[in-house]
């Protein structure tokens, strides 16, 4: 039995965002959601270290933190094609892994984290895939959106 779904916050298709229009979608009309404030606060400092470390990507921004579920648990990202701003030393390169290692990245920020790097003949059906994952509610048939962010 598919998960129950909650409205989403979004219509179908991808909606190109900058962190403070995400707070306003999905933070600003809960004020009572501690959980939402929390996750999204963790969200900006996962993306304010990236950026610390000249990490630049393009993020897809689903889950339940799209819809009008109370308190919902994590954030889904898909980290698309990361790569350095500046050349970086291999220590420097090294101090990025615990932020794009899932399982840490899952415990320490609330993200439910992928990441996808494919080759030019792949990206295609590695976006498609991931399209039809997140546009739609759990029954497979629901539209709903999601959001994409330059980081």
């Amino acid at each position: 039995m598919p998960k129950p779904d909650c409205p989403p916050l979004l219509t179908a298709g991808i909606h190109r965002m900058t962190l403070p229009e995400l707070e306003q979608l999905a933070v600003s009309p809960f004020p009572d959601d501690d959980q939402r404030q929390r996750l999204f606060l963790l969200f900006q400092q996962w993306v304010s270290n990236l950026q610390t470390k000249y990490v630049s990507a393009i993020l897809w921004i689903d889950g339940s933190y799209l819809t009008s579920k109370f308190a919902p648990d994590d954030i889904d990202r898909i980290m698309w094609n990361p790569s350095f701003t500046v050349p970086l030393s291999d220590m420097e390169k090294q101090q990025v892994l615990p932020l794009i290692d899932r399982v840490g990245v899952g415990a320490r920020f609330g993200i439910d984290f992928y990441m996808e790097s494919p080759e030019p003949s792949q990206k295609l059906g590695r976006e498609a895939y991931w399209r039809g994952l997140f546009g739609f509610q759990h029954d497979g048939k629901g539209a709903k959106g999601f959001v994409e962010l330059s980081i």
